[in-house]
């Protein structure tokens, strides 16, 4: 942001209190001086002083009980406030004048503190060195000086600091002067505060303000003859090579102030250097290749007191420097596991300082030039400030000459480098991805050691390497065809001696995590396969894949059927309960159409005499009756395959309570109830045979005290009472869940 734009934020005035509002306004801004001051026969000015009290206002504002401000006087100045010294150039008769005060010669005013620590900077903080007087006619002229302060936002913000030379600060409407000999004194100048002016004046005041009355006086002194000059150079070097460092040093005489100009030829070398004390230097290295011309030219500060000269031309051979290059014996083919190439390098030669390190121990001694096979950033170089993230090594060495390679005996990879800045070296190049950097370049590079930073040193050598290796992984499942829950191997095969996991997916969903290969082969063993078509596919990864290139398996089907399910009287298993004698409609399925199956009842064995067949939709249908004295409690299903000779076995399918009878009233007091053997009638009077007939079917006996429950047996499940139903029973506890399998 410029100067003229922060003076307009300076300048809200709300910021400030009504006092300071009554006191009214300054702001602060840089110009370029336009005035020229002297005209072709001006006389010199010395000793001239100045009484300026920039505005009084605020000056009381600066020092009152709101800033409690101060206001130091720098440099000569005295007073409120007075420089002397002051020195330029004038018209004879006073029309045109440009006088300075002195650089640091001025007034500080300082308020507003931000804070009580005694380093707390001030928000008000501005100061006025250097005045300068410029009288542009009789009646007209300009105060300027150098002006440094800080930004003035509100009363507790500390505003960013700026700095303006020569700034225009007022207007002077100027008076007839007063002349004592060859002195001119100027008295109570109208001073209008100029738009740079307020720009400049930390956001007080506004263009067109009263300053202070300016008076000055100005001793004219008649014009001297100019003294004539001699500049003579001389080179540090009449022969460099290409880049080294020229140091040309001219002398002017007599001392004069004014500045010096070096060229080379027609070719300007540089901006003119300041003469100090009778001399200027300069250090070059444009120098082009070849014969050099060179000439310096003194201009003197005032041209009336002394005359210009050019000094003889000085002639400086350049011959060329040879560009530091790198070769490779093999760069492209690389084998990623690792290989081993050599480096030469030519032209790397000594240019003191730049090749001359920073740290120990090489500390101001040339530190020659890393050589490095690594992984670097697009922008890499040290010449540029780039930092060592950027620089990935896997293999260095450390190329200097014979006497600094005894320095660097504790620190590996040390070579030597010629004294014709030549050097050879082996590099083993290995791959890694995982180390190099991201988006890095696979390379040999070099670049000054020991913290030197000299870009010709820095080259880049690309290199290659070869593809990775073709691997091959094949994949076998132990079954095509399951059920949902079966165990299902995956054995993968994949090329021998190679390092690696395997995965395994199945419809690109993994199973499991990464298998590692052992001898050639990995297997899972899975039983998370989904009910449907499975495409599985075994996925080969190496464990160095910049080496050895990742696989895949031709996909092998896997076809996953739900797992059968029973239903009992149109219920599924599990929900059912019924009694002794209650027949039994059961659906088993789903199976492939036409497979036969044996069905058994478990807990007390009942195996069912006929083989059932799946019908068209897959599923079994068979029919069987509880016989009256099955064992009460849960009871599964079991289904066997007769082909495979699997057997489903469905846990706990049932449940067989005791039948619920209502006994009717007894014919005597002994209430003797039916339903006994015939022969013992029960607590109550004895009744005849007729009256209390016992049943002798085999069916109604294992009933309860009661009344004996008549068991309706199908056809087909008749032959269950002739021998087929086992009297073994298993126990419950012995049972799987529901669903549960039994191989």
């Amino acid at each position: 942001m410029g100067i003229t734009e922060r003076r307009k934020r300076g300048a809200l005035l709300g910021a400030l209190t009504t006092t300071l509002l009554a006191a009214s306004s300054l702001t602060l801004a840089p110009t370029i001086a336009s005035a020229e001051s002297a005209v072709m026969d001006d006389a010199i000015v010395a000793g001239a002083t100045l009484d300026w009290g920039v505005k009084e206002s605020f000056r009381r504002y600066v020092v009152g009980p709101i800033p409690k401000g101060s206001i130091e006087l720098l440099g000569n100045t005295t007073g409120t406030y007075q420089w002397s010294g002051g020195q330029g150039t004038a018209a004879l008769d006073g029309s045109s004048a440009d006088v300075s005060f002195g650089v640091g010669n001025g007034v500080h005013f300082r308020g507003h503190k931000s804070g009580a620590a005694d380093d707390a900077p001030y928000i008000l903080d501005v100061a006025f060195t250097n005045p300068r007087i410029v009288v542009t006619s009789p009646t007209t002229g300009e105060l300027r000086a150098d002006v440094e302060g800080r930004e003035f936002v509100n009363t507790t913000t500390v505003g960013d600091w700026y700095s303006n030379e020569n700034a225009s600060l007022a207007e002077l409407t100027l008076p007839e002067p007063t002349i004592d000999g060859d002195v001119r004194t100027w008295s109570d100048a109208k001073a209008v505060l100029t738009k740079e002016g307020a720009e400049n004046f930390a956001g007080f005041y506004e263009p067109g303000e009263l300053l202070d009355p300016v008076s000055f006086s100005l001793p004219i002194a008649t014009q001297p003859v100019a003294v004539a000059t001699q500049t003579t150079l001389v080179a540090s070097a009449d022969t460099v090579t290409q880049g080294d460092i020229l140091t040309l040093t001219a002398t002017v005489a007599p001392e004069a102030p004014g500045t010096v100009q070096f060229t080379n030829g027609d070719s300007t070398l540089g901006e003119p250097v300041a003469v100090d004390a009778g001399t200027a230097t300069l250090q070059t290295s444009a120098l082009e290749v070849g014969s050099n011309s060179l000439t310096a030219e003194f201009a003197p500060e005032s041209g009336s007191a002394f005359l210009g000269s050019v000094s003889d031309v000085f002639e400086v051979t350049v011959t060329p420097r040879n560009t530091p290059t790198v070769m490779v014996d093999k760069l492209s083919g690389i084998d990623p596991a690792g290989e081993e190439v050599t480096v030469t390098g030519t032209g790397f030669l000594p240019k003191s300082p730049d090749t001359d390190g920073r740290y120990a121990p090489l500390a101001g001694r040339f530190t020659g030039a890393y050589v490095v096979f690594g992984s670097f950033a697009e922008q890499w170089q040290p010449s540029q400030g780039i930092t060592s993230a950027a620089r990935k090594g896997f293999d260095t060495r450390w190329a200097v000459q014979a006497p600094e390679l005894a320095l660097i005996s504790s620190v590996p990879g040390g070579i030597e480098l010629n004294a014709d800045g030549t050097f050879e070296t082996t590099l083993t190049l290995t791959k890694d991805s995982a180390l190099a950097l991201e988006n890095g370049h696979y390379g040999v590079y070099t670049y000054p050691g020991g913290g030197a930073t000299y870009a010709p040193f820095e080259t880049f050598t690309p290199i290659e390497f070869a593809p990775a290796q073709a691997t091959s992984v094949t994949l076998d499942a132990s079954e095509s065809s399951v059920f949902a829950g079966d165990e299902v191997e995956l054995a993968a095969a994949v090329t021998a001696d190679v390092a690696g996991t395997v995965r395994f997916t199945s419809n690109g969903e993994r199973l499991a995590d990464p298998v590692t290969v052992a001898d050639g082969a990995a297997s899972l063993t899975t039983t998370d396969l989904g009910v449907g078509a499975n495409e599985v596919v075994a996925e080969f990864v190496p464990a160095n894949t910049d080496v050895h290139a990742q696989s895949e398996s031709a996909a092998v089907s896997v076809t996953v059927a739900a797992f059968p399910v029973v239903q009992i009287n149109g219920k599924p298993a599990g929900t059912v309960t019924v009694n002794p004698g209650d027949e039994l409609e059961l659906r088993i399925g789903a199976f492939a159409a036409g497979d036969e199956f044996e069905i058994a009842i478990q807990s007390e064995t009942a195996t069912l005499p006929d083989r059932y067949t799946a019908d068209e939709s897959g599923f079994v249908n068979a029919s069987w009756t509880v016989p009256a004295d099955f064992a009460l409690g849960a009871h599964s299903i079991t289904v066997t395959n007769t082909s495979t000779d699997r057997v489903f076995t469905f846990a706990d399918a049932f449940v067989v309570e005791k039948a619920t009878v209502t006994e009717p009233g007894g014919d005597g007091p002994g209430g003797g109830g039916p339903g006994s053997d015939g022969e013992n009638p029960g607590g109550g009077d004895k009744q005849t045979p007729e009256d209390n007939k016992g049943s002798n079917d085999p069916l109604a006996k294992g009933g309860s005290d009661g009344p004996a429950v008549s068991l309706a047996v199908g056809a087909g499940l008749l032959l269950l009472l002739g021998g087929a139903l086992l009297a073994a029973r298993r126990s419950l506890a012995a049972r799987s869940g529901v669903n549960g399998i039994i191989r």
